[in-house]
């Protein structure tokens, strides 16, 4: 039983394949969040900017 415990800790050790998918998706998702945050940040000042357009173009 030692050696199965042991055998599989190590095969669990060299696998890195499931960290590193799951630290390439944290990075993902950090990166949808502050392109989240900036939009949020400057939509406000994007819909003013198109309405003073809109109505330049109307006069």
């Amino acid at each position: 039983m030692i050696i199965n415990l042991d055998n599989i800790i190590v095969r669990l050790s060299n696998n890195l394949k499931g960290a590193t998918a799951i630290e390439y998706g944290l990075i993902a998702a950090l990166v949808c969040l502050a392109i989240i945050a900036g939009l949020t940040l400057t939509g406000g000042d994007i819909g003013l900017q198109v309405n003073q357009i809109a109505n330049a173009i109307d006069q």
